[in-house]
């Protein structure tokens, strides 16, 4: 499962070689990959990026939830 998460975030690296920090999907995408391959700390940072681009409530749900869970894994 890790490596099929490290092969997707090559995948994501690859798809657009302009600096993603207004693509608050690409920092979410990047964000699953990174927690599923077991980079925690590196996830949340990407989570937090992600929270950080959007005002939808249902996405700052999303995104909230997803750092509550890796609060409650001690990351």
């Amino acid at each position: 499962a890790s490596g099929d998460a490290a092969a997707g975030l090559a995948r994501l690296e690859a798809l657009d070689p302009r600096p993603p920090e207004t693509h608050q999907s690409w920092w979410a995408v990047r964000a699953h990959l990174l927690e599923a391959a077991g980079h925690a700390a590196e996830a949340a940072e990407a989570y937090w990026a992600a929270r950080r681009l959007t005002t939808s409530p249902a996405v700052l749900g999303y995104l909230d939830a997803c750092l509550e869970r890796l609060a409650a894994r001690g990351h």
